[in-house]
């Protein structure tokens, strides 16, 4: 389906122009498909984590909770806090503090280690591009625009990202034929 989507879009410019952008426009889906499977991965980790760190924590239903955390990790920023804060307060409501405190400290740790280390290393593996840049703009975006700036920052990402690929390999091309 995506194949006949770029061939419809391409159909609007010049068949000059077609070859050119048929290659960026594949740079830039191959690298948000790249992106967005290193964020399903470290969904996938931190879930992991999760359920470990409930089960240790003896927490009911640890692998249930560690499962909600990885999908809520899929929501930037906020999604392990709001699904694991309503477990810190039910542990203070029923005087179990010491517990609500190694829970919210593994919640806090759930919500920042993937947006900070996980996630921008992972999708930096599967993408091809350096974690700082990756944690730039998808943090960067995030923080700046909310969810919608994680989106943005994963297709600004990714057209800068095939921009200077078909730049350096056109420069390539035009020096080696020189």
């Amino acid at each position: 389906e995506r194949k006949r989507t770029f061939s419809f879009i391409l159909s609007f410019f010049p068949i000059s122009l077609q070859s050119g952008l048929g290659i960026l426009i594949k740079k830039i889906d191959d690298t948000i498909m790249s992106l967005i499977k290193g964020h399903v991965w470290a969904s996938v980790i931190i879930g992991i984590i999760g359920w470990l760190g409930f089960y240790i924590l003896n927490v009911p239903y640890a692998l249930i909770l560690g499962l909600l955390t990885g999908l809520f990790t899929l929501i930037p920023i906020l999604g392990p806090t709001l699904f694991g804060l309503p477990i810190v307060l039910y542990y203070i409501f029923i005087g179990d503090y010491i517990r609500a405190i190694f829970i919210l400290i593994l919640v806090l740790f759930l919500a920042d280690f993937p947006e900070l280390i996980l996630r921008p290393y992972l999708a930096g593996v599967v993408a091809k591009i350096h974690p700082i840049f990756i944690l730039v703009f998808l943090v960067g975006g995030t923080l700046t625009y909310g969810i919608s700036g994680f989106i943005l920052g994963i297709i600004m990402l990714a057209i800068a990202k095939a921009f200077y690929e078909y730049y350096v390999e056109r420069i390539r091309e035009k020096l080696l034929t020189n």
